[in-house]
């Protein structure tokens, strides 16, 4: 990244784990990802990469129209991502809930049923909600480089909008799902980028 003053791009993503593994990961050179910033489900913030360097996180990737070709490749170099501790979509087997990397043991009160949009199977799924301290923790941190960055954000998404099914599927045959419909993402863009949208 040539300069961290033309970031213009902010994208959520969670951990689909535990927090200290998935930091941990992200740390090892066998992951071949890293991001930014790392929230836990407590409000910790954990940083992991200065925003003047390109995070290996949206991987094959576009902002923008992708039906028409019209979008700009390459978000890694344009945006700061951010990590949130959650496990995302859940299933539920045998009577055990599960999460891609296995079973988990999580309270009622933290999960929650919904369909992604973005989910070519369009399927009714479980979701683990996020804490309230994760989404102010978002708004403040990105409000906080929006004061600082030349241009400002020009949006804030998810993973899922800028590598998706769509896309990735010429690539790795995976759909990106996050940060799924439990996070608030109408509300933390609006928080996040009102005092900057023209009247």
């Amino acid at each position: 990244m040539d300069n961290w003053q033309t970031l213009n791009l902010l994208v959520i993503h969670y951990t689909a784990g535990p927090y200290q593994e998935g930091v941990n990961w992200h740390l090892s050179p066998d992951s071949k990802s890293s991001a930014h910033l790392f929230i836990a489900r407590s409000g910790l913030v954990g940083q992991l990469l200065p925003f003047d360097c390109a995070a290996w996180s949206c991987g094959v990737s576009s902002y923008g129209s992708l039906t028409k070709g019209m979008g700009r490749p390459s978000v890694n170099a344009f945006s700061v991502n951010i990590e949130l501790e959650n496990y995302g979509a859940l299933n539920v087997r045998k009577g055990v809930l599960e999460s891609w990397r296995g079973q988990v043991a999580l309270d009622a009160d933290e999960l929650m049923t919904a369909r992604h949009v973005g989910d070519r199977y369009q399927k009714m799924r479980l979701w683990q909600t996020y804490t309230d301290i994760q989404v102010e923790r978002v708004v403040e941190i990105g409000r906080a480089i929006q004061d600082v960055t030349a241009r400002g954000f020009k949006d804030v998404v998810g993973h899922e909008m800028v590598s998706p099914w769509a896309l990735r599927s010429m690539y790795s045959g995976t759909e990106k799902l996050d940060p799924g419909p439990a996070f608030p993402m109408g509300q933390v863009r609006r928080d996040i980028l009102s005092d900057y949208l023209p009247l």
